[in-house]
């Protein structure tokens, strides 16, 4: 690796990084918090109870720039082995901000009502009206999938590329698997994890619109159960879909030195594997394909192809594309030692 592009890729690693701590830091606070507020919820429900006496119950509402955000205040009394207490918890955990559940538990908790109780029989003045795991709860695991999402995607990518730069890896990265038989180039055009992640996730940060404007914030847990078993079942399903040609072997590159052939893999939009002689193969070279994205930009792909002798003339087929001239440069290297072929200059298509 040029020493430009060494420090361009620690640099890159450095900067993404940096930034990955700070949304690290918060984003690792709401798990604590949620995660907390779950455990908290649970304990409750091994809670002694007794009958109370609602003091105060009304829905407060606070205004900002970002809208307007309900919250239901209520106090009771209730008495444990002759001494009375006072309580204002509803619940450990994730409190729903909505106006209309917010009303609704007003309402069902009038003032002068009588009420059930919960304490720690160990810390009588700790108290809630609600236990268990409910649904709103179970909307703040869903709301902070997208986030944690994006927290590991960053030291993922950190770490790649400082790696990349320190210690480029064999043959641009790619798996090779020796059989014994034969040495098989797995050259996969998209990663299943990434894409299987990425769909779960993009589920999970519909679904809290969904459910919000739905519930306004206050799901059933049979409603938000639903929405992470379809966050999660999306992902399987991608994963899976995507995956299939690798588990299958379509999108390796088979070098059979026994038999002298090579096959071409179902990559670089061929829908059959194609088997050449290996006497047949001529150079690897790596092509440089250049597009615009959405917003001018020219983006380039680096293509490394081979390059055969087939009927009157040459043939060239693509095997995979990198984003960086490096990797592809590397697997293109790989292969001409491999295959004891000469090299290719880059070429611009």
């Amino acid at each position: 690796m040029k020493v430009g592009g060494c420090i361009a890729g620690l640099a890159a690693g450095g900067l993404v990084l940096f930034w990955g701590l700070f949304w690290s830091a918060a984003t690792l606070y709401f798990d604590y918090t949620c995660v907390a507020g779950l455990l908290q919820q649970h304990r409750a429900t091994s809670y002694a109870s007794t009958d109370g006496r609602v003091l105060e119950s009304r829905v407060d509402v606070s205004y900002d720039s970002d809208g307007d955000s309900y919250s239901a205040v209520i106090r009771y009394a209730y008495e444990v082995k002759g001494r009375e207490y006072i309580g204002d918890r509803i619940r450990y955990g994730t409190k729903s901000g909505g106006k209309r559940p917010s009303q609704a538990f007003v309402d069902h908790h009038p003032r002068g009502a009588t009420v059930k109780v919960y304490y720690d029989p160990l810390k009588p003045a700790e108290s809630v009206l609600q236990t268990g795991i409910g649904g709103v709860d179970l909307l703040m695991v869903i709301f902070l999938i997208p986030f944690n999402a994006i927290m590991l995607g960053c030291w993922y990518a950190g770490f790649y590329f400082i790696r990349g730069s320190i210690a480029p890896p064999k043959a641009g990265g790619v798996k090779i698997i020796e059989t014994g038989v034969a040495t098989r180039v797995r050259l996969p055009e998209r990663r299943a994890l990434l894409w299987g992640a990425s769909a779960g996730t993009l589920v999970a940060f519909l679904a809290v619109f969904v459910l919000a404007f739905a519930y306004d914030t206050d799901p059933t847990v049979a409603a938000a159960v639903t929405a992470l078993a379809l966050s999660a079942g999306t992902g399987i399903v991608v994963y899976t879909h995507v995956s299939a040609p690798v588990r299958n072997g379509s999108q390796d590159l088979v070098i059979d030195e026994a038999r002298q052939r090579l096959t071409l893999p179902c990559t670089q939009k061929r829908t059959l594997s194609v088997e050449l002689p290996m006497q047949n193969l001529r150079r690897v070279e790596v092509e440089v394909k250049e597009s615009k994205d959405s917003e001018g930009d020219v983006v380039k792909e680096y293509i490394p192809t081979l390059v055969y002798f087939e009927g009157n003339g040459e043939q060239s087929a693509g095997l995979t594309s990198f984003s960086d001239a490096d990797s592809a440069n590397s697997l293109a290297e790989w292969l001409r030692e491999r295959l004891g072929l000469q090299s290719g200059q880059a070429v611009k298509v």
